[in-house]
């Protein structure tokens, strides 16, 4: 909400003393002359208009800076430059932005993009950061795009922030030479403390689009106040921006006791008065559109609780609440807000009438395929109510199913068992072998107001409390026993809520043949290790690299640093037997005796991703050493993602350097179009194939095409997992498949977009975002996503897809007209699937798509009946 419309919002009769206006910065110094750059904007007598034309007289009289510098070059300017202005008035900062842009068509093209969304990498991004106590340590977030979008981050426990792009009155204007932002700052939205001082740690730092042409931080980033190549978020190496003001009028601590919540009867908040003078005006409460107001005289340095009565129902749950101070002058002294907008998808419908026995449980079980999401808002149809699950799996196969509950009433304690399940003769699954979790969810905050619910990870649990309305989707995985015998088995899972059981049935059929494996697909996860002592040792390992075979891959990323240098003759050396990894807590060689023992790089090589970062020198011997010990074979990753003009010189002097010296040296890259052109054929294994042409233009050179996605978790769905490494994969004629990444550091972020990492918690919350990584570690525990599991079905899939392509050939070759027969329907069945199967290569396309994605379990249960047809067994699936 703009000020005035605040200022609105308090009382009709309150005004603002100063109006709004634009962006900042400080006087024109040089780098190198000042190593801290300051600026200090005058007082201004008159706001500026708020609409991008900085023709105000404020900006000619404010303090005007440039000399924006190449994010890791501080004496190097960018070659798109800034010019900075700023000034202020009792209540406001005013900034305003000119921004120069080189290539307009292109970026007019880009914000057409972003479609008016805030759009990072598409277009301009501006990023105010502001410490407004000097300690060099927190810090208030504000990015301003070019079309006038705005996203906060802010580093504190301040919930009543979370309003401020909206109090964060701007405009933006594209021009014929770039574009401008002009901005106004409330003083009273940043809710200073006393000691705030009047000297602010303070820095500009603008993104500049590179229109996917080249990766070069350099060009994409620039600053005022030069980071030297660390992040942003740096506040230690800010600039200052002097402000000769008294913000006493706006020292107050606000807080509610806690969000609103659907039955809430009344609203309470605590005020403390930190301004140093009594205080008197008025408090005002908005939820929604219903608005409360209250006089308030509070002594210096006092506090008083004051409770709004306000019934807080499920429409005000995500509704904007908005608090406010005025003095009796009408001066806003704090502007605060929250919202937590649940924009989670449900099912707007009745549930269906219950039986007696549902009734009396308390509970409808109901069963979605996995590949539809089923969150709290799901409400069962009457033909999706169900008390039997079946599934068909091979010997040795993990296989999963799911089923979700939806609560008639509250129910304190769900606890879910599953019992044995008895097969042919005395033959059995043991409970055992049969995993239970519950589907949780995290929360993917499009800002600090909204968010919505996606699926996540898989937790063990003892029992459940569930609201009356809610569902929870349970995952049940059965591992089949190597030696089960082929037949049916039966056994039950059974609920119970709150004393009252509810069975189901569970029926397994184990087929008479055998799931052939991948032959020589590398399946993987682009796996960096984490610096955690919980992790990094090599019962973690150990552990890793079986969870990772559970799940069908072949291979490994070796991210592990081998060349050393000698501190006396400075010439570098390898150490695979001494040199332990901080990430995974061994050797290079130990690691490799672990990835033997695990099964990982036996049919499909190993991927050493270090290498990048080595001379040829250390390329060569490493390979040499490899060969020596019998080791599984290595590819060698030389450089990343070759699809820009530097990298690809790079890496064409590397590959000519070790071809030359050991031809047998085998390598690998991320590459797209441009990298193949330029240097596919130097390459002996592509990982970037997702389109028809790309597997052309390898398959042609003789090379092996892999390719990846590397989509946040969040923006990928169980179906897209599946359907990459299964369905995809074979339509494409894909030789590997992998995902960034298994699990990683720093990819965790709160409400507010802080980053946290794996030291920040032992339990993930679930009001937290996780953006890559398909399992989390917790303590001992390798707790698994619902797409990695997926992943495993996808492989599955192929694995099913080549058994039946095996059985139909081998077929042919014998004289069985029937078997010819069913062999031939077996051949194009798997054509048939493979014609539509979308081509995945837009991954964010079709990343949450799952209804394009089509019905994968029917899929497979006809690939099923199409071997046992070719064999002369079962006419129909079981």
């Amino acid at each position: 909400m703009a000020p005035e419309a605040f200022g609105e919002f308090l009382n009709p009769d309150f005004r603002f003393l100063a109006g709004v206006a634009v962006l900042v910065v400080a006087a024109s110094i040089g780098y190198a002359a000042t190593p801290r750059r300051g600026i200090v904007p005058p007082l201004c007598a008159e706001a500026p208009a708020i609409d991008g034309k900085l023709d105000d007289g404020c900006w000619k009289t404010a303090a005007v800076t440039g000399g924006f510098s190449q994010f890791a070059l501080p004496g190097k300017l960018h070659p798109e430059q800034t010019e900075v202005r700023a000034c202020y008035d009792e209540d406001h900062l005013y900034l305003a932005l000119k921004c120069e842009v080189a290539e307009m068509d292109k970026f007019r093209a880009r914000m057409d993009e972003a479609k008016g969304a805030f759009r990072y990498s598409r277009g301009g991004v501006f990023e105010l950061f502001l410490d407004v106590n000097r300690d060099r340590k927190t810090f208030q977030q504000y990015m301003l795009h070019a079309n006038g979008t705005a996203l906060i981050t802010i580093d504190a426990n301040d919930l009543l922030r979370a309003l401020n792009d909206e109090y964060l009155r701007r405009k933006a204007v594209v021009t014929e030479t770039g574009f401008v932002i002009e901005a106004a700052i409330p003083f009273a939205m940043l809710h200073l403390h006393p000691d705030a001082a009047t000297t602010w740690g303070f820095n500009l730092n603008r993104v500049h689009d590179l229109y996917d042409e080249r990766f070069d931080r350099n060009g994409f980033y620039s600053s005022w106040n030069s980071t030297a190549g660390e992040g942003f978020q740096t506040p230690e190496k800010f600039g200052d921006l002097v402000l000769e003001a008294d913000f006493s009028p706006f020292y107050w601590n606000v807080a509610l006791d806690h969000e609103p919540q659907p039955g809430d009867e009344e609203i309470a908040a605590r005020v403390v008065n930190e301004t140093g003078r009594d205080f008197s005006g008025s408090i005002v409460l908005q939820v929604g559109k219903a608005r409360h107001e209250a006089k308030l005289a509070i002594k210096a340095d006092a506090g008083v609780s004051i409770r709004f009565k306000h019934r807080v129902t499920i429409a005000d749950s995500g509704a904007r609440v908005r608090i406010g101070l005025a003095d009796d002058d009408g001066r806003v002294r704090y502007m605060g807000g929250t919202q937590k907008e649940d924009r989670t998808p449900g099912d707007d419908r009745e549930p269906p009438v219950p039986s007696g026995a549902e009734r009396r449980a308390g509970l409808i079980v109901f069963r979605r395929p996995y590949t539809q999401p089923v969150l709290y808002k799901a409400v069962p149809r009457h033909d999706e109510a169900t008390s039997q699950l079946a599934m068909v799996a091979c010997r040795g196969e993990f296989e999963p199913i799911t089923f979700s509950v939806y609560a008639l009433r509250p129910i304190d304690a769900l606890k879910v068992s599953a019992g044995d399940l008895s097969g042919p003769g005395e033959a059995k699954v043991p409970a055992e072998a049969i995993d239970v979790r519950r589907v949780a969810w995290q929360s993917d905050w499009s800002n600090p107001k909204s968010f919505e619910a996606k699926e996540h990870l898989l937790r063990h649990f003892d029992s459940l409390r569930l609201a009356e309305g809610m569902a929870q989707r349970f995952w049940v995985t059965v591992r089949v026993p190597e030696d089960a015998p082929a037949g049916r088995y039966t056994g039950t899972i059974t609920l119970t809520a709150d004393d009252v059981e509810t069975p189901i049935r569970l029926h397994l059929a184990v087929p008479p043949f055998d799931l052939s494996e991948a032959d020589g697909m590398g399946y993987f996860m682009y796996y960096p290790g984490l610096k955690h002592e919980s992790v990094s040792n090599e019962a973690f390992l150990r552990k890793t690299v079986e969870d990772m075979r559970d799940h069908g891959m072949t291979t490994f990323t070796i991210y592990l640093w081998v060349a050393k240098k000698d501190a006396e003759t400075g010439q570098t050396t390898i150490d695979v037997d001494e040199q332990v990894s901080e990430t995974l807590g061994v050797t290079y060689a130990r690691m490799m005796d672990i990835l033997g023992e695990g099964g990982l790089g036996r049919t499909a090589p190993l991927l050493d991703v270090h290498s990048m970062n080595y001379d040829p020198d250390v390329i060569v011997g490493l390979d040499r050493i490899c060969r020596e010990r019998g080791w599984p074979e290595v590819l060698f990753y030389i450089e990343d993602e070759i699809d820009y003009p530097e990298r690809i010189k790079r890496a064409r002097k590397i590959l000519e350097d070790i071809r030359q010296r050991s031809p047998d040296i085998r390598t690998t890259t991320a590459l797209g179009k441009k990298g193949a052109t330029a240097l596919g054929h130097m390459y002996d294994v592509w990982i970037g194939c997702s389109t028809p042409e790309m597997i052309e233009m390898c398959n042609a050179k003789g090379k092996a095409p892999w390719t990846y996605s590397c989509r946040a978790v969040y923006e990928v769905s169980p179906a897209f997992e599946r359907a990459f490494f299964g369905r995809f994969a074979w339509k494409l004629g894909l030789r590997g498949v992998s995902l960034w990444s298994y699990a990683e550091d720093s990819s965790f972020s709160d409400r507010f977009g802080r980053k946290q990492t794996y030291a920040d918690f032992e339990t993930f919350p679930m009001d937290w975002r996780h953006r890559y990584g398909h399992v989390v570690f917790e303590k001992d525990e390798i707790v698994p996503t619902v797409t990695w599991e997926a992943v495993r079905e996808g492989i599955d899939d192929y694995r099913y897809m080549l058994t039946l392509k095996k059985e139909a050939e081998a077929a042919l070759e014998g004289d069985d007209e029937t078997a010819h027969k069913a062999a031939r329907a077996g051949l194009r069945l798997l054509d048939e699937i493979a014609e539509r199967t979308p081509v995945l290569s837009d991954d964010k396309k079709y990343g949450r798509a799952w209804r394009e994605l089509g019905d994968m379990d029917a899929d497979r249960t006809a690939v099923i009946n199409a071997i046992m047809a070719i064999r002369g067994g079962w006419k129909k699936a079981p």
